[in-house]
């Protein structure tokens, strides 16, 4: 595995880990490789991102064993071999925030902005993986707070389960990364007022 540190804006460090998996048919040296890696995260201080050609499919033992400390994000699911027609899944980009074995007075927070397979099939042998995250630091003692106020949203979005024929997946995907309150009430059953109040 190859290692650097990064130094990202606003001072935070990211670790890059680049590897390649053995491709041999027995699993072992695969399995040693990636529990090598969980190692050196969980001493980590800072996030990571590793990304390579793990030659291992995602429900075999070496994927697995990985993502007990990583992240895939979601969008990676599509086939990556054989590059004419993708059939396996074997490329990865995934990512890990610091350590909780780690003594730090910071929490890591990482943004999924786009992950895919993308439909090119000319530069290499596999297709190759887009992954934009964005790593951000703070401090434990200053929580992040989103507040998120809709005229007339009543409990009609997913998470909420207000109305069968919802379909509200960026609002549920937010609520499942935080705090849900479900006990709110408005000021008034006006929109104007209940509007003021807020």
């Amino acid at each position: 595995v190859l290692e650097v540190d990064v130094e990202l804006p606003q001072g935070m460090e990211l670790t890059f880990l680049a590897t390649h998996f053995d491709h041999r048919s027995d699993p072992a040296q695969r399995l040693a490789s990636a529990k090598f890696i969980n190692e050196l995260v969980d001493a980590s201080k800072q996030p990571a991102c590793l990304a390579g050609d793990l030659n291992a499919v995602p429900d075999s033992t070496a994927i697995e064993t990985l993502l007990q400390q990583w992240t895939l994000p979601a969008g990676q699911d599509q086939p990556t071999i054989p590059v004419g027609k993708p059939q396996r899944k074997i490329d990865y980009i995934l990512h890990s925030q610091a350590s909780p074995n780690v003594d730090i007075n910071l929490d890591t927070n990482v943004l999924e902005v786009e992950s895919r397979v993308l439909d090119e099939a000319v530069a290499s042998d596999h297709r190759p993986i887009l992954s934009v995250l964005e790593f951000t630091q703070s401090s434990n003692n200053h929580p992040n707070v989103l507040f998120i106020s809709i005229d007339d949203l009543n409990d009609w979005i997913g998470c909420l389960q207000g109305h069968p024929q919802t379909l509200t997946p960026n609002m549920d995907a937010l609520a499942s990364r935080g705090v849900l309150f479900t006990n709110a009430h408005c000021s008034s059953p006006a929109c104007n007022p209940s509007r003021a109040a807020v």
